[in-house]
């Protein structure tokens, strides 16, 4: 029959639940991958060992923290907010990376980049920004192209992973 999970686990062969690591435990993942098993993985599909995280954020909210900490992947981090800025670049130092601050759409130029809420919380579209709660204001910020930035720092056709974490 079929083994049925509540509140997380995974099914054992037995079909008793065990309890996944946190991510970003020692040597587990969210799944309890170990980070031999994911230099496996990585040796089997990297092509350029680069990635591309557009809405960067910083190491809490980045996809790419771990291939570029433990398999010296290069990062391409674009972050709109200039105000996360700095603290980017710390949660990233001594690794392999180039951090833009702008925000991506489809023309160049200048606009206002709404904030909200929280730092997590801001967009070009005011209405998707009020979406989420109160503005907390406002901020210039210079607006261009993905292919544009791509360009500018030599990112190669076939760089490996992409992240569009924006609203």
């Amino acid at each position: 029959g079929a083994t049925e999970c509540r509140g997380g686990g995974e099914p054992s062969e037995s079909g008793e639940r065990r309890a996944r690591p946190r991510r970003g435990a020692k040597g587990g993942g969210q799944y309890g991958e170990t980070l031999e098993r994911r230099g496996l993985w990585v040796a089997d599909h990297q092509s350029a060992g680069v990635v591309v995280d557009v809405g960067a954020r910083g190491v809490e909210r980045s996809n790419f923290y771990d291939l570029m900490k433990h398999f010296g992947w290069r990062g391409l981090l674009i972050e709109a907010n200039p105000a996360l800025i700095p603290q980017i670049a710390q949660d990233f130092a001594g690794l392999a990376f180039d951090l833009v601050n702008c925000a991506v759409s489809d023309y160049e130029g200048r606009a206002t980049l709404s904030l909200g809420v929280n730092e997590d919380i801001s967009s070009l579209n005011v209405e998707a920004t009020k979406a989420w709660g109160e503005l907390r204001g406002g901020v210039e910020v210079e607006v261009r192209r993905l292919e544009g930035i791509l360009s500018d720092h030599e990112i190669p056709e076939d760089f490996d992973l992409l992240s569009l974490d924006i609203e």
